[in-house]
């Protein structure tokens, strides 16, 4: 909580994520409650594909496109319940998303994102420093996926609600206080 409270008190906009397993769907509303008391602008919920922690995580964790999308539901519903104002995202893994992103690392290389069948998920494009980035968007093969998730097209997606807090939350930081 003292790095939350110093991202607030530095003026930083905070957003939350988090991995959602089976074991933690009925944690989901808790989070979200916890994000808007925070008075984050986003929480991302991601569900997990098999690579890095994940490799090793029994198969009953991972649940379904429907499953997330029923997951989604339920707290648009407590959202409008509860008044939480963060905006709200959920990312299931589908070939609607597969290399959705283009990630580019500190070297300049960048890749697709997740690519489903490709090694640690990434489809190497090349290297923003030694080419134009027209070049590596010609070898992207997934720009329709791309430009869905730019426009919300294939993620669940929620607006932040820009209102006032209902009351400010004094956040403890010790037991002392």
């Amino acid at each position: 909580m003292a790095g939350v409270r110093a991202f607030q008190e530095a003026g930083l906009p905070l957003s939350l994520s988090a991995v959602v397993y089976r074991s933690t769907l009925a944690a989901l509303p808790f989070t979200y409650q916890i994000a808007d008391v925070l008075d984050a602008g986003k929480l991302k919920l991601i569900l997990p594909l098999r690579k890095g922690n994940a490799l090793d995580l029994a198969d009953h964790e991972f649940i379904t496109p429907g499953e997330a999308a029923a997951a989604f539901d339920r707290l648009s519903e407590l959202r409008a319940v509860h008044a939480w104002r963060p905006a709200l995202r959920m990312t299931t893994w589908t070939p609607a998303t597969e290399g959705h992103m283009i990630v580019v690392g500190p070297s300049g290389t960048a890749s697709a994102w997740p690519v489903y069948d490709a090694p640690d998920l990434a489809e190497p494009l090349g290297n923003l420093l030694e080419e134009p980035i027209g070049e590596i968007w010609r070898r992207h093969r997934f720009k329709a996926n791309h430009y869905a998730k730019c426009l919300g097209r294939s993620i669940h997606s929620l607006t932040r609600v820009d209102q006032p807090p209902t009351r400010a939350v004094p956040l403890r930081t010790t037991d002392s206080q």
